[in-house]
């Protein structure tokens, strides 16, 4: 299911409307937020309000919908609805229920938006404050600029000149366009030790992740050899055992992330698992959308400043801010740099 969603920003509804032909606009921020850790998850947590409540989302590109736990849902007694167009978790249950509430994101807010009502899997934050995922559905409205070092979170105004959203200090920067494959999926090219490989830039899987079949035949990898051991199995399901490798070089147009550690996955889903990514809620086995042999988790992320440009379809990468010291002011936000 598609979200039906509305967000508008409060003092500044009339920046959602297109530029005219040949006007393009400056770069506009509706409110940088700080990311907030939680002990144990590599995820991105932003601050939001639901029903007026403060809570806590996931950041999750490689999540097709926006979804809330049932305990959240419970706690701001949000009445279910249900939805003819099923979508699927990791281990294959399906969610088929949505709720309305209010949301607000930085300066952002919406009267009625749907959020997915999330399987018995996406209960399993460990944090009574994180409401569930913010997925695609709303992220790919807005550009999404994410400093994982500086733990900055932004949304911003799609209307504006191409090219011109690097509002951070310069750095070594990638351009990498990519595709928008399902409507939500943002596929890149990266070349990891020399070998070209379509990859899903996901932040909400904790790990990156290369097919087994494409690691043996690019790599001569050996799942189980001393250099490849095993390392469990994806998302606790003993179905999809795993196993890790460190590589050299995990290359973006440029920019290089060195020794990688990527876990490798079985090639094949099973008849019950419709996905590998270790959040996403999407229901492909009912299309014929082709998956990458290899997903961007963060632990390769967190090392990057990422900007999310979805109509242009396009990232500008930078090396993530080093960590502000105790005390230091705020990183610079869109409206400053401006």
């Amino acid at each position: 299911m598609k979200s039906g969603i509305c967000l508008a920003a409060a003092s500044a509804a009339l920046l959602l409307v297109p530029a005219r032909a040949g006007d393009c606009g400056k770069l506009v921020s509706y409110g940088t937020v700080s990311l907030t850790d939680i002990p144990g998850r590599s995820s991105a947590f932003v601050p939001v309000e639901i029903a007026g409540v403060p809570k806590l989302m996931e950041v999750d590109t490689g999540a097709g919908v926006t979804t809330i736990t049932s305990a959240a849902a419970n706690e701001l007694n949000l009445k279910s609805t249900r939805t003819d167009v099923p979508v699927y978790d990791l281990t294959g249950a399906n969610a088929s229920q949505f709720v309305s509430a209010s949301l607000k994101i930085g300066g952002l807010s919406g009267d009625k938006v749907h959020f997915m009502l999330g399987t018995a899997y996406l209960d399993n934050f460990g944090d009574p404050r994180v409401a569930g995922l913010l997925g695609a559905d709303i992220l790919q409205k807005f550009d999404v600029s994410i400093d994982f070092g500086a733990h900055t979170f932004a949304l911003l105004s799609q209307d504006h000149c191409d090219g011109q959203v690097v509002y951070w200090p310069e750095r070594p920067l990638a351009v990498i366009p990519f595709k928008l494959e399902n409507g939500t999926d943002i596929i890149l090219e990266v070349n990891l030790d020399g070998q070209d490989f379509k990859a899903q830039l996901d932040t909400g899987a904790g790990t990156s992740t290369l097919e087994k079949g494409k690691a043996q035949r690019s790599f001569d990898i050996v799942p189980g050899s001393a250099d490849t051991p095993a390392a469990g199995s994806l998302g606790g399901d003993e179905r999809i055992p795993t196993w890790k490798h460190t590589f050299k070089t995990l290359s973006l147009a440029g920019i290089e992330v060195a020794n990688p550690t990527i876990y490798i996955i079985p090639d094949k889903f099973d008849e019950n698992v419709n996905t590998w990514s270790t959040g996403s809620l999407l229901d492909r086995r009912a299309n014929s959308v082709e998956i990458p042999p290899m997903l961007l988790g963060m632990d390769v992320l967190r090392h990057l400043h990422i900007y999310i440009a979805y109509r242009e379809k396009k990232l500008y990468i930078t090396p993530a801010a080093g960590e502000p010291p105790p005390g230091a002011a705020p990183a610079a936000t869109p409206e400053q740099a401006k």
